[in-house]
């Protein structure tokens, strides 16, 4: 049996010894996370570009044209009430859509709240 060859984690700063890989079991899991943040960001944007999505976008800012939260009508974002997990029918489904402002839309991602 093969010995596995033993070197530092390839997080920039860490010190964990890895034996067989690149990360450390800490590390591992915030790599995989990136990776499906990347590939899920690829095929966000394919969805973002679309004609569908542009036309779709501009009916909702003339029909809710400010913040449904705080009611602000700067930097506006379109966001997805219930989380579409890049299903293109919920995507692309204008009851599933709302209006809110760049805070308002950063705080429902860092919480990772649905139906607010």
């Amino acid at each position: 049996m093969a010995k596995k060859t033993a070197r530092g984690c390839k997080e920039p700063g860490c010190a964990e010894i890895v034996y067989g890989g690149v990360f450390c079991p800490k590390h591992l899991k915030a790599d995989t996370r990136k990776r499906l943040n990347y590939v899920h960001s690829k095929y966000h944007s394919k969805l973002h570009s679309t004609k569908t999505w542009q036309d779709l976008r501009r009916i909702q800012i003339r029909q809710q044209p400010f913040c449904v939260k705080c009611g602000s009508v700067d930097k506006l974002h379109i966001d997805h009430i219930n989380p579409h997990n890049e299903d293109p029918d919920l995507f692309f489904d204008q009851d599933n859509l709302q209006t809110l402002c760049s805070k308002c839309h950063a705080r429902k991602a860092f919480n990772g709240t649905k139906n607010s």
